[in-house]
């Protein structure tokens, strides 16, 4: 394409990719994981780092025999997870406290992580242009990136969640970023590669701890083996990766990894045949949301032009990152194989991985200078990469990546309610003091807390049951599909006369969630009960309005 096509197309990408960021960011009301961490920043706020015990509540979700170890005993701070998105989204949540609209507040403490995961598909782009040396290549190659980020549904959903999945992803593109300009393309100096590469693998761990273990194997890696100025492997070509080892060292200590990941192997009981079906998962999972298949044929392809002796530079920049993006997914595969539960938020970041060498595969053979006799040959390969592109888009799993693309723009453009977006206004307009209420539920506590400022009991995991059961609920939520016991609620509701409220809103387990691949997956519509029994009820005691 001519300069201007492409630049003139580059700019509609990036307003319709900022559009699919943004659009109806205020809907629907935060689901439970998105309403955690915002009730972790908001006890950030209160006393300067994040609290599990906090305003009568405990913010915690995991197994009642983790909360101790999950919880420094000396100040009470979370060790759940890293801390850094809850200091970035603080200002936007103390701002948010201000506001009396819940969508507005919502829309609020969502935006810094939609913006943030904006400008990380930027970054994305702006990798895959270091492959390329003549500016034609360049910018085709970054509205490529742009174009298949918008296209990739999975990743546009996780960037708008007010949860530290776009800061991961902004931070892994700067350290896929720093890391390539000076070991591949030697575009920085090894001053500000020795000052960087600490700092940003702190950030990573400090923003999603398990990340910190392929980013610290692939820079090892990288500064012994790919030094391009510094032939052996020395002491010198090390100290950016022991450096970041000192660096993160304390955060290593304090979050005490090592061993919550022990004991939650244990408590989950999580066996060999469990670690193979987690990689299996991830694998499988990733190949269906990405173009693996068509990367795995570029690769193929651009391998048998190498022995061919046609290798430009460019390709072979371009193997050695593939070959860098292959030990990366592998040690977040052999990372993540022991955790209980797999969810796509726990390696979203290697989907825009995938992304730029697709990219790099399609211009690097496209722009390859061969023989006349060997065009044909090309042109057959490139013709063949786009079909297979084209399958993956629109057959491939029943045509599943279409319907996802169509429900996405349904999404922007019409107001989605779950659950929670019929019972919290109801109790807003109905109780003139929210925050002096007792709530009984067993999913989504944290949202109640956020919006309401009320007291949950019972909550998800049932920590503080034994106490809970001492209470009379004001409200009572029970929400299907979590396996909690229902004698539970029937205890509450024999200790007082309460009235059934119902809406017509399906009772869907969860408000909503950005995740394809679970029991209850993501929603692009608003589901309507169609039967009494189906629709959303809570149960509010006589005399309390």
């Amino acid at each position: 394409m001519k300069k201007w096509t492409i630049l003139v197309s580059i700019l509609i990408i990036s307003a319709l990719l900022l559009f699919s960021t943004v659009a109806n960011l205020s809907y629907p009301l935060l689901w439970n994981d998105e309403a955690l961490g915002i009730m972790l920043t908001k006890s950030t706020l209160h006393g300067g780092y994040p609290r599990v015990y906090f305003q009568g509540n405990i913010l915690n979700q995991f197994h009642r025999d983790l909360l101790k170890p999950l919880v420094d005993q000396e100040t009470g701070a979370s060790k759940e997870n890293g801390w850094l998105a809850y200091y970035i989204g603080a200002p936007f949540v103390a701002l948010s406290e201000r506001i009396d609209n819940i969508y507005l507040q919502t829309g609020i403490v969502r935006l810094p992580f939609a913006i943030i995961g904006f400008a990380s598909i930027f970054i994305f782009g702006a990798i895959a242009r270091l492959f390329f040396s003549q500016g034609g290549q360049k910018r085709n190659s970054f509205f490529l990136v742009l174009f298949l980020s918008l296209i990739d549904i999975p990743l546009l959903l996780h960037i708008r969640e007010a949860r530290y999945y776009s800061v991961l992803l902004f931070i892994v593109g700067f350290y896929w970023y720093v890391l390539l300009r000076y070991v591949l393309f030697n575009t920085i100096s090894y001053r500000l590669f020795l000052f960087l590469m600490p700092v940003v693998c702190l950030a990573i761990f400090l923003t999603y701890p398990p990340a910190v273990f392929p980013s610290l194997g692939i820079l090892f890696i990288a500064s012994g083996i790919f030094q391009r100025r510094i032939r052996k492997p020395t002491l010198k070509s090390l100290l950016p990766f022991m450096a970041a080892i000192v660096v993160t060292s304390p955060a290593f200590l304090f979050f005490d990894i090592f061993h919550l990941a022990e004991l939650t192997a244990k408590i989950y009981h999580v066996t060999p045949l469990m670690v193979y079906k987690n990689i299996v998962t991830i694998t499988s999972r990733i190949y269906a949301d990405t173009l693996l298949m068509f990367v795995g044929l570029g690769i193929g392809v651009a391998i048998l032009l190498v022995k061919t002796n046609r290798a430009s530079t460019s390709l072979r920049f371009f193997l050695l990152f593939s070959f860098l993006v292959a030990i990366f997914g592998v040690g977040t595969l052999a990372t993540l194989s022991r955790i209980p539960f797999v969810f796509t938020r726990y390696y979203i970041y290697l989907y825009p991985l995938v992304t730029i060498s697709a990219v790099i595969a399609i211009i690097t053979i496209r722009e390859l200078p061969l023989p006349k006799k060997s065009l044909i040959w090309k042109k057959s390969t490139l013709f063949f990469l786009l079909c297979i592109m084209v399958f993956n888009l629109t057959i491939h799993n029943g045509g599943e990546k279409a319907r996802r693309i169509a429900g996405y723009i349904f999404q922007l453009t019409h107001r989605y309610e779950g659950p929670l977006d019929v019972i919290i206004p109801y109790i807003l307009a109905h109780f003139s003091t929210p925050q002096k209420l007792i709530i009984a539920t067993n999913y989504e506590e944290f949202s109640y807390m956020y919006y309401l400022r009320s007291r949950v009991t019972v909550g998800f995991m049932g920590i503080n049951l034994e106490e809970d059961l001492k209470t009379t609920a004001d409200i009572i939520v029970y929400r299907p599909g979590w396996g909690t016991d229902p004698n539970i609620f029937r205890y509450f509701l024999s200790k007082d006369t309460y009235d059934e409220v119902t809406f017509p809103i399906f009772n869907y387990p969860l408000n909503n969630i950005p995740e394809f691949y679970f029991g209850y997956p993501h929603q692009f519509r608003t589901l309507y009960a169609k039967k009494e029994e189906e629709k959303v009820r809570i149960f509010v005691r006589r005399g309390s309005i």
